[in-house]
């Protein structure tokens, strides 16, 4: 049986993909081997994320690995290949829901809270550190 609520999904291949769990601030890395699929908790976001009200909602990997953890309530966090934290931000009076990446990492976040789509551009490359 796979994790409660799983809501969020980055398709990575035939047998296997990340899923964000809707109320638990995690992803998680599920696989199928043969007829069986397994899940392992890939991320726990709940320290970067100050509260347990906060839920994950969708998780974005980059052309680097880097995955990018939509947390409803508190904005985005990004965490290495391995798992590892690497940074995050936050808008005030947010709904961060789901994100995109285009061109240059320009991203567009959708709010739900606030009924609208952000465009930011952070200026990154897939070399460069991460800093808000």
């Amino acid at each position: 049986t796979l994790a409660r609520d799983p809501h969020g999904l980055w398709y990575v291949n035939d047998s296997f993909f990340h899923l964000a769990l809707w109320g638990y601030n995690s992803i998680y890395a599920v696989s199928k081997n043969g007829p069986i699929w397994t899940q392992t908790m890939f991320v726990n976001a709940t320290p970067q994320t100050y509260f347990s009200e906060n839920t994950a909602s969708h998780v974005t990997i980059d052309e680097c690995g880097r995955s990018w953890l939509s947390v409803y309530n508190f904005g985005i966090v990004i965490y290495d290949e391995e798992g590892k934290f690497i940074g995050n931000f936050s808008l005030i009076n947010n709904g961060i829901f789901d994100a995109i990446f285009v061109d240059n990492y320009v991203m567009y976040l959708s709010d739900n809270l606030q009924g609208r789509i952000i465009r930011l551009d952070p200026n990154i490359t897939c070399s460069s550190d991460i800093f808000f």
